[in-house]
């Protein structure tokens, strides 16, 4: 969650191939700390870095790809 909404918003982040979700968080919200991801890419194509709103909305939702890096 991006620090810039004080104590509102809730996302979640998730790593999917086409409908294939290859890793997800759980919802967080902004008093949560850095949740890290990771996912096998073997045979994977495409890749999508997808935030949802935490089942409450969109509203002050900000959220960032802090430090995302693939590696091979």
């Amino acid at each position: 969650m991006d620090n810039s909404q004080g104590t509102r918003g809730s996302v979640r982040f998730s790593v999917k191939s086409g409908e294939q979700v290859l890793a997800a968080s759980p919802v967080l919200r902004n008093a949560d700390p850095a949740h890290p991801l990771t996912a096998r890419l073997d045979g994977v194509r495409y890749l999508d870095l997808v935030v949802d709103n935490g089942g409450d909305g969109n509203g002050n939702d900000h959220a960032d790809w802090g430090e995302a890096r693939l590696t091979c």
